[in-house]
């Protein structure tokens, strides 16, 4: 009986053994498959982590450009800032130039308001000086008619000047001769002057300038020596001062 129970003992033991030997294998079996799943879970992972390194080189290669543009931006920040700095500052001056350009126009606007006034009194001024003008030219084209009619008076007034002291020598010789009396000689000289002188000044547009000559008297001596005188003592108008007397 006792080895009975010790075979069976055995036996048990040797039943354990080649279950736990059968249950090994089969636990390797699933160990063996489960490795193989983790195996093409870890290739799964180790291609992902490849690809994710690529996208990583990438994405670092992005960033870095990246990098370089916000550096780039960041200059052209600053540049524009310091541009921007700069229009404001030109901004200011331009409106200070702005300023006293239009302080400068309006000055410029008065000025010429007050040169347009100027130049209209002056236009006035002128007006006036040309009307005067037209004016002194009428009187003078008047005046110069005037004058040549008194230049045609005083050209008679000679002629009629030498005609008497032509007729005062006859007279002069005559009285020589008869010796009549001075007085009667001397009134038929001034009436026969007289006579000579009606119808002078009868040019209206000289009498308006030169008053008309006075008919003079004339005195005659007894035998006087005679001098003649030239033709601008006759020149005034009067014909009292073209032959005068020399006491000897």
């Amino acid at each position: 009986m006792c080895k009975t129970k010790d075979k069976l003992s055995n036996l048990a033991y040797e039943y354990d053994d080649l279950y736990g030997v059968c249950s090994l294998d089969s636990q390797h079996t699933a160990l063996e498959e489960k490795a193989g799943q983790l195996e093409l879970v870890l290739q799964e992972k180790i291609k992902r982590i490849r690809q994710l390194n690529v996208q990583l080189r990438k994405e670092k290669g992005e960033t870095s450009c990246l990098q370089t543009e916000l550096r780039d931006v960041v200059e052209r920040e600053r540049r524009l800032k310091e541009k921007l700095s700069e229009k404001a500052q030109e901004m200011i001056q331009l409106a200070v130039d702005l300023e006293q350009k239009e302080k400068l126009c309006k000055e410029l606007e008065e000025k010429e308001t007050k040169d347009l006034n100027k130049i209209g009194e002056l236009n006035k001024f002128l007006d006036q000086e040309r009307k005067e003008n037209e004016k002194l030219c009428d009187n003078n084209s008047k005046l110069k008619s005037s004058e040549k009619d008194f230049d045609d008076e005083c050209s008679k007034l000679r002629r009629r000047n030498s005609d008497l002291e032509r007729k005062v020598k006859r007279l002069q010789a005559v009285i020589g001769q008869e010796d009549k009396p001075s007085h009667s000689i001397s009134s038929d000289i001034s009436s026969e002057h007289l006579s000579e002188f009606e119808g002078t000044g009868e040019n209206t547009s000289a009498n308006e300038q030169f008053s008309k000559p006075k008919p003079p008297y004339i005195s005659i001596p007894i035998r006087p020596p005679y001098t003649e005188l030239n033709d601008a003592s006759c020149d005034s108008g009067y014909s009292s001062g073209c032959f005068t007397s020399t006491n000897s």
